[in-house]
């Protein structure tokens, strides 16, 4: 069982648990339509591809060229969306083979 971080209802796998929906339905308002479960699905799947995603450039940026630029990027407290933004700026066109 986990909690979905976007909408914090439980699951198990993509099944709803239960419970959650029984808690819902003696709540205030409209609870959970199927719209709501539906955005609120795509917004988990957004959520796994953009961490994806976020991995793989972790990956990327760990290449030992980029080392002195992400020492210096380290002590301004870069994030590594920013790091990643600047040096995708920077870094020698050269370096990628187009020149």
């Amino acid at each position: 069982m986990g909690m979905c971080l976007c909408c914090g209802v439980g699951y198990v796998g993509n099944a709803f648990i239960k419970r959650y929906d029984a808690i819902l339905d003696r709540s205030i308002g409209l609870g959970i339509t199927l719209t709501v479960r539906h955005h609120a699905r795509r917004l988990c799947d957004l959520q796994r591809e953009e961490h994806s995603i976020e991995t793989e450039l972790q990956q990327l940026l760990n290449d030992s060229k980029f080392t002195a630029y992400r020492e210096v990027f380290k002590t301004f407290g870069f994030g590594l969306r920013l790091e990643a933004i600047i040096l995708s700026q920077i870094y020698p066109l050269q370096a990628y083979g187009a020149c």
